[in-house]
């Protein structure tokens, strides 16, 4: 059975109404709706997104910037490192210091065209 279930800000605001099994709300902390409760609302601000799939990293990059860091690697420790890091994290979020260090440093060391690691970043 289905019923109508409310979902709350931090500030206790009422920002939707689901129609929902009791499991499904509960499990993301919805509370039961009464007849009088109202949707609070206000201008939606677009969250710019900073974590990606190690995928969705790479496709920042063009083919021949891809090459020139791998090539590079082979005789630089430090990007190497960077690579290797990489391939074991799960994700990647730009926002993070390392990561715009490490995109930041590609594009100080001529990997990366000059304003491309604020492309690759935004």
């Amino acid at each position: 059975m289905t019923d109508r279930y409310k979902i709350l800000d931090g500030e206790g605001r009422i920002v939707n109404i689901i129609k929902s099994d009791e499991a499904y709300a509960l499990s993301i902390g919805a509370t039961l709706a009464s007849d009088g409760d109202e949707i609070y609302s206000e201008p939606l601000v677009p969250v710019q997104k900073t974590v990606f799939t190690k995928l969705e990293f790479m496709n920042k990059f063009s083919p021949s910037e891809l090459e020139a860091i791998y090539t590079a690697a082979k005789a630089v420790i430090s990007i190497e490192v960077w690579l290797d890091k990489f391939k074991l994290a799960e994700s990647v979020d730009i926002s993070n210091p390392d990561t715009i260090a490490g995109i930041q440093a590609l594009e100080a060391g001529g990997l990366l065209a000059e304003g491309r690691a604020v492309e690759i970043l935004g």
